[in-house]
């Protein structure tokens, strides 16, 4: 630049209105050569981890990506955003969206591109999309791998159907039997029905969990007692008797021998 200047200075006179021009155009070349310098940029790009450096006179982060034809497809993630002022130094992060396979209960299945960074910030990105497709992804719902991995090419991600329910049955309560004594009643005739036992009814609550539909665990957290159940009352004899060959009953008797001294 300097060069220039003097070259230009040596083919003017000395004349006043030599000078003026001279000044005019040494000033325009200064004002130029500080534009350009102001536009100019370098700028890294990183695509999925690889970085590349290189120069730019463009405005914004779409600009200068088109002026190197670099292409920002729609589920790609770009950082900052295409209509950022480009600045010196400045860093385009661009991460690549892949193809990966959602799988729920065995069944449904949905097949996506995702630039997402770990399968539960993909879950949670492609939530109304997986709806759709009859995924309805839960916070409880059990996902393979877990939901800290790393987003990969091809990756499979298996969803367990989580669901827990309450769960409300009606249940018998089973009546105990009650032996009572009779003595009345001799031991060796059969035993006698005082009162019919009758089951109870109570309402059971249970925690329900289930795996693509299918129960795993039960866990009872309440129960109520609707009605109560009615013993069964059974009365014993506690007679000594016998049987004759008639087969009547009589009272046992009882003897006491006494011992005869003979001479």
């Amino acid at each position: 630049m300097i060069e220039n200047l003097k070259k230009l200075k040596k083919s003017f006179s000395n004349g006043p209105k030599a000078k003026i021009i001279g000044g005019m155009i040494i000033a325009a070349i200064i004002i130029s050569t500080v534009l350009i310098i102001n536009i100019r940029k370098t700028v890294i790009i990183s695509i999925d981890g690889e970085e590349k450096t290189f120069v730019t006179y463009k405005g914004t982060v779409k600009e200068a990506l088109d002026d190197k034809g670099i292409e920002v497809l729609e589920k790609d993630k770009i950082e900052p955003s295409l209509d950022t002022e480009v600045t010196e130094n400045q860093k385009i992060e661009i991460r690549r969206a892949v193809p990966i396979k959602v799988v729920m209960a065995g069944q449904e299945q949905k097949e996506l591109l995702t630039a997402e960074e770990t399968v539960e910030d993909m879950l949670q990105a492609e939530k109304d999309e997986l709806k759709k497709s009859g995924i309805d992804y839960k916070e409880q719902d059990i996902v393979e791998p877990e939901l800290s991995s790393k987003i990969e090419d091809g990756m499979e991600v298996k969803i367990t159907d989580v669901e827990v329910e309450k769960v409300v049955e009606k249940q018998a309560i089973k009546y105990s039997t009650e032996v009572v004594q009779d003595n009345t009643r001799y031991s060796i005739q059969p035993e006698v029905v005082k009162q019919e036992g009758i089951n109870g009814e109570q309402e059971v609550a249970y925690e329900v969990v289930k795996h693509d539909g299918v129960e795993v665990e039960r866990e009872q957290i309440a129960a109520k007692v609707i009605k109560e159940a009615q013993n069964e009352i059974i009365a014993m004899g506690t007679m000594d008797g016998v049987v004759n060959r008639g087969g009547d009953i009589y009272g046992k008797k009882k003897f006491i021998a006494s011992a005869t001294a003979y001479s």
